[in-house]
């Protein structure tokens, strides 16, 4: 079976984006992606320390050096 594009007008209109869609019945293609999405859904999250010194750091120096076009 090939991939269906634009078949489910519900999906289409409240996704906003293309999609295909394919059947899968009992067999390598159900494992598979089966397996894809497990794997997807509990992969480990990278250490997310250094990202918010970063924003801290940049919102300091945003409040040192206000810019007046981004001011109310």
């Amino acid at each position: 079976y090939g991939s269906l594009t634009g078949w489910n007008p519900a999906i289409l209109v409240n996704a906003r984006c293309n999609n295909d869609a394919k059947l899968l019945t009992n067999g390598r293609d159900t494992k598979n992606i089966t397996y894809y999405i497990t794997t997807y859904a509990t992969k480990k999250q990278g250490p997310s320390y250094n990202k918010s010194a970063a924003f801290a750091q940049g919102f300091d120096y945003h409040s040192d050096h206000p810019q007046s076009q981004y001011q109310n």
